[in-house]
């Protein structure tokens, strides 16, 4: 039986560089080695060659995160194409798990942007939305569980899409603000 420890947030960080992984966790003391790797701090981890995970606190082996993790996920690289750019650059990502949704942790640092509302009027069809907390933003998605491999492959492709989503609107409103005000400098 899958175990779904509904009540907690889980928090699941995702390392797309192994040597920013080790570098993190140097300070963890290892308390049982296995598949997932379990420290005294409440941690446990498991590489998968190019990436490793980060989760806590500590779940059972047969918690759906744990089962659905437990597998190598191919599709991480879109998370790469958004986050490891010049000028954004992040070598992992910290997401949080609730019964019913996936979220990007604010330390994204995603500022805010105009037309938040409508972007999401378009996109919340998809059950992603992009929301606001202290003048930052973060995207969310809704989920169903208990979770399985494809279908957290596929929640971590929505959350991969919406930051691309993200960071090309952000960069269409500077170009738009930079070509705006090219016409109007000659006015001034």
């Amino acid at each position: 039986m899958i175990n779904r420890q509904s009540s907690q947030n889980i928090t699941i960080e995702i390392y797309f560089n192994p040597y920013a992984f080790h570098e993190s966790i140097t300070k963890y003391q290892i308390e049982n080695d296995g598949d997932w790797i379990k420290t005294k701090n409440g941690y446990m981890m498991r590489e998968f060659g190019n990436y490793a995970i980060l989760i806590y606190p500590i779940l059972s082996q047969d918690n759906d995160i744990v089962m659905s993790l437990s597998e190598k996920l191919d599709n991480l690289d879109r998370f790469r194409e958004s986050l490891m750019k010049p000028g954004n650059f992040k070598d992992s990502i910290t997401l949080h798990v609730t019964e019913n949704e996936i979220t990007t942790s604010l330390d994204l640092d995603l500022q805010e942007i105009v037309g938040l509302s409508l972007v999401n009027d378009v996109i919340s069809q998809k059950g992603v939305r992009f929301k606001e907390n202290e003048d930052l933003t973060y995207v969310s998605v809704s989920i169903k569980r208990p979770l399985t491999s494809n279908s957290l492959s596929e929640y971590f492709s929505k959350i991969a899409y919406a930051l691309k989503l993200y960071y090309k609107i952000r960069e269409e409103q500077e170009d738009i603000a930079l070509k705006t005000s090219l016409q109007f400098v000659n006015f001034l």
